[in-house]
């Protein structure tokens, strides 16, 4: 039972702290202890508001942030800890002018179940997770004047399931790294809005996208996309610019069911070039399936470029399905080049191709067997290339240039 006594301290205490300064009441804490921002173990983060640059190593413990920590404009956060698993929110926003703040959480685990945010009037700023990574909450460093900031994450096997947004004035940086990573229903956005489009760089073993990738420049070229590993595209990928179109390319594998555009509204075509290497037993590396690539450009065609061991169109289906191939350009022409070089697995191409402006379309199949169903179109002086190491089989093949062994 509480005395009378107790009762007035804590009124009195209470009633100080009202009285107090804002700037005093709500002070803003150091790092240079990490008992500062909280004790034990778990240590539990409340709402507090940090003395940038912040950084701090909880050595084993286990840390779980439950309120809002705020990073004062541009400053820095930097926690290490045992395992750090965010339910609550990092606000390093900065909207009086300048950069967002730069945010680093590292652990043998990092759970994301809340928010970061930091975006800046004048710049994004940066958001690193390393670790064993959980990234189910949302992560922003966005900017409408100035450019997009950059997102990295760096774990083992893991799932993003929210939104990593880095869109600014011109588009900003995301960068995965781990093993294999699946890419949710939501996107990964490093649009640029009134400038460049950003890029996105997947270093993974195995990726499957099941989002969308916009890398879009809504006021200058596209933006750029590459990866090693496999990765598997079911969403949208857009790298389309209102000057020229951006660039994808990879030296990895790539099964692509979805939508690819890298349209040059104002200049060129983008390009998509894949050099494979040698194929895993189990299938293709480099396959199709119900694909949409779209290359156009108003001045110059775009370029797809292909090259791999072992070339899938359909995954291997016993019912043909159809990938859609635009590389057109105003005066100047596109190329598609397909180039199959393996001599173990023959091409077996479901396609239609569409190079007019007197393109190029090649496909080539010079150890091994080759069979094309689809239009080929390259009018009115193009280039259709269609030439086997072994048998060719070309009968249901609709071109309207005559087909040639291969292209210049």
């Amino acid at each position: 039972m509480k005395t009378k006594t107790a009762v007035i301290a804590r009124v009195w205490f209470a009633s100080m702290l009202l009285a107090l300064p804002p700037s005093v009441a709500n002070a803003a804490v150091s790092c240079d202890d990490p008992d500062s921002l909280c004790i034990g173990d778990p240590c539990i983060i409340e709402t507090l508001t940090v003395v940038a640059p912040c950084a701090a190593d909880f050595g084993s413990r286990t840390v779980e942030i439950v309120g809002t920590v705020t990073v004062p404009d541009g400053g820095l956060l930097s926690l290490e800890a045992g395992s750090i698993r965010l339910t609550g929110k990092i606000d390093g926003r900065n909207v009086n002018g300048g950069l967002g703040a730069s945010v680093t959480l590292e652990g043998n685990t990092v759970e994301l179940d809340g928010a970061i945010d930091a975006g800046g009037a004048a710049g994004g700023g940066s958001v690193t997770l390393t670790g064993h990574l959980i990234p189910r909450g949302k992560i922003r460093a966005t900017s409408k004047l100035g450019p997009g900031g950059t997102v990295a994450l760096s774990g083992g096997s893991f799932d993003v399931q929210n939104t990593i947004d880095v869109r600014g004035a011109s588009g900003g940086s995301i960068v995965i790294q781990g093993g294999s990573v699946q890419v949710g229903f939501k996107s990964l956005d490093a649009r640029g809005l009134a400038g460049p489009g950003g890029s996105v760089t997947l270093a993974v073993a195995d990726v499957t996208l099941f989002g969308n990738v916009d890398l879009r420049g809504k006021g200058g070229d596209g933006g750029t996309l590459t990866w090693t590993g496999r990765a598997h595209f079911m969403g949208k990928v857009d790298v389309s610019g209102t000057a020229n179109g951006g660039s994808i390319a990879s030296a990895g594998r790539a099964a692509i069911n979805g939508k690819i555009t890298a349209r040059g509204k104002a200049g060129n075509g983008g390009t998509l070039t894949v050099s494979s290497p040698e194929a895993m037993e189990c299938c293709g590396n480099i396959a199709f399936m119900r694909a949409k690539l779209d290359f156009r450009g108003a001045l110059a065609g775009g370029l797809i470029d292909l090259h791999g061991d072992w070339i899938q169109f359909g995954f291997g289906l016993p019912i043909p399905v159809t990938s859609q191939f635009r590389v057109g350009g105003g005066s100047s022409p596109g190329e598609i080049r397909i180039t199959h070089s393996g001599a173990t697995h023959l091409l077996e191409i479901d396609a239609n191709f569409d190079a007019r402006e007197s393109g190029v379309v090649e496909l080539l199949a010079p150890n091994a067997d080759l069979t094309v169903r689809g239009k080929a179109l390259a009018g009115p002086a193009g280039c259709v290339g269609v030439s086997a190491g072994g048998t060719i089989n070309t009968s249901e093949l609709l071109s309207d240039v005559v087909p040639a062994p291969n292209c210049p």
